[in-house]
């Protein structure tokens, strides 16, 4: 009984971060300085002056095709959308090697705990063409992006981030918090450059949090996800209430279960963490927008 209302309380907690989330970052960016025109916004297509990676227009990109992937949201040749009518079929297409690459990169953003063909089980979970389709759209990687970063070196895919990439960024940070501490996947530091090694991970986090893909919630649960309760393994939760803010509606599944079985979390801890996303995301005004917030496309999950 006690395991159920841990759950409970979870999905609760995690409804209210999502529900308080778009008036939080509201507040946050109507308190700015009204002297600072550099985000400002006239229109409803954003304007001019709104740096151009956050504009309505572009964050709203539709490709001339369908099936392409959003510009913002391609990884090396990998440009069209796939096609399946459920995750299990669509791995069925890769070897036995390459899926265990697959799932064992989505498994470092945690799980429902439920298993079989009409569940969802992970943050890649899809079980039909148009759930697919929200993913691709909303910068989760798929599986070729996925092997494609798992044949380079960890110095490779840096030098991409470093161009400005979403996903690249966002498989580096995934890379460096699912990584032990040992493993030479991890970005070579010596003890001179470490700070500069964490100042620059900390940017390309604001920039992936920042972007408007759900996904980022689940980096920044990545980010928390193995580390003791008392250091801030709350963050989990906060992560998981972002990509729910953003659209994600599997993301309560995730919580619940995470919750269930990393029992003791503090919800106020869990608050903080969120608020501090926040913090970060409203440096893009779109995500400042409440309403623009409550418009967006969510992942249908019937």
């Amino acid at each position: 009984m006690p395991i159920i209302m841990n759950q409970r309380i979870a999905i609760i907690t995690l409804m209210i971060f999502v529900t308080a989330g778009a008036m939080l970052l509201a507040r946050q960016w109507s308190e700015l300085p009204t002297q600072d025109t550099k985000y400002a916004e006239t229109d409803a297509l954003g304007d001019k002056s709104i740096p151009k990676e956050y504009r309505l227009s572009d964050m709203q990109e539709v490709p001339a095709n369908p099936t392409d992937l959003p510009s913002k949201y391609r990884f090396g040749s990998n440009t069209r959308i796939p096609k399946s009518e459920n995750d299990q079929l669509l791995l069925s297409n890769y070897s036995q090697e390459e899926q265990t690459i697959i799932r064992t990169f989505y498994a470092g953003f945690g799980s429902t705990g439920l298993k079989g063909m009409h569940v969802f089980d992970n943050a890649f979970s899809f079980k039909n063409q148009e759930q697919l389709t929200w993913l691709a759209k909303n910068g989760y990687p798929l599986p070729d992006d996925i092997l494609m970063a798992a044949r380079m070196p960890t110095a490779e895919l840096h030098m991409l981030a470093k161009q400005g990439g979403f996903k690249a960024k966002a498989m580096l940070l995934a890379r460096e918090y699912q990584a032990p501490a040992n493993s030479g996947s991890k970005m070579a530091a010596s003890a001179q450059d470490e700070y500069a090694k964490y100042k620059e991970l900390a940017a390309f986090r604001e920039d992936v949090l920042s972007d408007g893909s759900p996904f980022a919630g689940y980096v920044w649960a990545a980010e928390h996800m193995n580390k003791p309760v008392s250091d801030g393994r709350a963050g989990v939760l906060a992560g998981y209430a972002f990509a729910a803010t953003l659209g994600d509606t599997r993301a309560d599944l995730l919580a619940g279960h995470f919750s269930k079985t990393h029992p003791g979390m503090n919800p106020v801890e869990a608050l903080a963490s969120y608020k501090i996303i926040l913090s970060i995301a409203s440096k893009n005004p779109k995500l400042a927008n409440t309403s623009t917030l409550m418009k967006r496309q969510k992942f249908e999950m019937f």
